[in-house]
């Protein structure tokens, strides 16, 4: 960090008084001078269950403003703690810009809540928001858990960004993960675990470029999809699974009766998510595969009397602050990943 940044720290914390939030932010920018810019494109509020949470998500936060600029609002919440009291910190992110000459800056308020407190921070949120701008809520962790905080905070929020690979056991809550996200009136909804399958989507649909593979696609009769024990691996398998099954035009019983999400065997898959994926069509077939010991894919079709040579493609996995930021970049809503979501229920009630 910069000493400027640590210059526009507030110190310590402060009881809550919204009054008092602003003067304190009013006085943190006047402390800049003319060196400092402020910026502000949309209120980002982030759901923390611990301080150690905060710290993590604060440090993306630090990362995304250098693209994505906001009003930062970042709530601890710990209910199981015995004190109520309601606390809040300033703090600047800051980044050179103009040659070097003055730092464009975004400000992080971060509120921590105990015991009964915790219910009051959707009111002093909804009172700390720029009201002309849009707010989106990144939800760290499993609303499902706490569905009474989760619809007071929903209630502010235009988006909510949410990450199903790190809930434990998620695939067996997407049912009612599906019927959460439907409820009126709905935010616009992105689940990190969707974000994670664009290269896998890009990959199987690559396979088809040309026509002749293309014509493939009316006769699969089978999808095979097989996963790793890696964190979130199944639930990403089957709303891959759910998304393939979507694109072919299946149903949830043609999804049930043609698609097979399998756990991969072997030490050596402890720590992978998606392993590979083939559609079958007769004799022909369309398959990516992980390469377990090099960060590649590689996918290639195979058509009696016909060649294709196999493509490969870099596998990197992508930082969570880089998955928020292509997120961020979205407004449009995931429609596709809610049928591939509604056909990822289907398929794993017949697990």
């Amino acid at each position: 960090m910069s000493s400027a940044l640590d210059a526009l720290t507030a110190d310590g914390t402060m009881s809550v008084d919204v009054a008092q939030i602003e003067r304190q932010l009013r006085a943190l920018w006047q402390r800049g001078g003319e060196t400092i810019s402020r910026a502000c494109l949309f209120n980002f509020v982030v759901w923390c269950g611990s301080e150690t949470d905060a710290e993590r998500a604060t440090a993306v936060i630090s990362e995304l403003t250098g693209r994505h600029p906001c009003r930062a609002i970042v709530l601890v919440a710990e209910p199981e703690r015995a004190d109520s009291r309601l606390t809040a910190s300033l703090k600047a992110h800051c980044r050179l810009a103009d040659g070097g000459r003055k730092q464009v800056c975004c400000e992080q308020i971060t509120l921590g809540a105990a015991a009964a407190a915790v219910s009051q921070l959707a009111p002093t949120v909804l009172s700390l928001l720029e009201g002309d701008l849009p707010t989106v809520l990144w939800w760290r962790g499993n609303f499902l858990e706490q569905l009474s905080a989760f619809e007071r905070m929903r209630a502010v929020a235009d988006r909510v960004l949410f990450d199903t690979s790190a809930w434990p056991q998620a695939h067996r809550q997407l049912q009612r993960l599906h019927q959460t996200i439907r409820e009126p009136p709905p935010p616009l909804y992105a689940d990190l675990s969707w974000t994670r399958l664009a290269l896998w989507r890009k990959l199987i649909a690559d396979c088809f470029d040309e026509p002749p593979f293309r014509a493939m696609l009316a006769q699969v009769e089978r999808v095979v999809v097989r996963h790793g024990g890696g964190p979130g691996a199944r639930v990403r398998a089957l709303l891959y699974a759910g998304w393939l099954a979507a694109r072919l035009g299946w149903t949830a019983d043609g999804a049930r009766d043609r698609v097979r999400v399998e756990p991969c065997e072997g030490d050596d898959v402890a720590a992978i998510g998606i392993e590979s994926v083939e559609l079958r069509a007769g004799d022909a077939s369309a398959l990516v595969r992980k390469d377990l010991g090099e960060s590649v894919a590689q996918a290639v079709v195979s058509m009696p009397q016909m060649c294709s040579l196999p493509r490969r493609q870099a596998f990197a996995p992508m930082t969570e602050t880089a998955l928020l930021s292509q997120q961020l970049d979205q407004v449009a809503p995931h429609t596709a990943y809610e049928r591939a979501l509604q056909l990822a229920v289907a398929l794993e009630q017949t697990a």
